[in-house]
């Protein structure tokens, strides 16, 4: 009788604690990892996030420098269809423009690594269509 009064009033409520405690523990754990793979997902998220907004900022720099550089082919044509009628005016204008295109090849060469080869590939098609252009 002794003995099973210890058992039951002690052994018992001991025996499901420690059960208890180990469920306790595993779901902490659970817990724990399924908030550090939130955490890791939101970095993840946060992370696309970034490479496409700074994605969309190349895309607008890069759209950017080539409609400036339109516009000083447009500005090129209008100088030498205008008065101008010796080589000085010709060279001068050549060189300005020359100088522009460079400035803006160098900023789109800056970003030209986030984008596709396509586009890259089409980049260069306009470069050869400018350089035809001055020749």
């Amino acid at each position: 009788m002794f003995i099973s009064t210890v058992v039951s009033g002690l052994c018992m409520p001991l025996l499901i604690l420690l059960l208890n405690n180990g469920q306790t523990r595993k779901l902490k754990e659970l817990e724990a990892d399924i908030d550090l793979r939130k955490r890791e997902k939101h970095q993840t998220l946060e992370r696309q996030d970034r490479e496409e907004s700074q994605y969309l900022e190349y895309e607008a720099t890069f759209h950017a420098c080539l409609v400036k550089i339109l516009f000083s082919v447009q500005q090129l044509h209008v100088e030498l269809s205008g008065t101008c009628i010796d080589e000085k005016c010709i060279e001068d204008g050549t060189k300005h423009f020359q100088q522009k295109l460079a400035e803006y090849q160098s900023v789109i060469a800056d970003k030209q690594l986030m984008l596709s080869t396509k586009l890259t590939n089409a980049i260069y098609t306009f470069y050869s269509d400018v350089s035809r252009l001055l020749i």
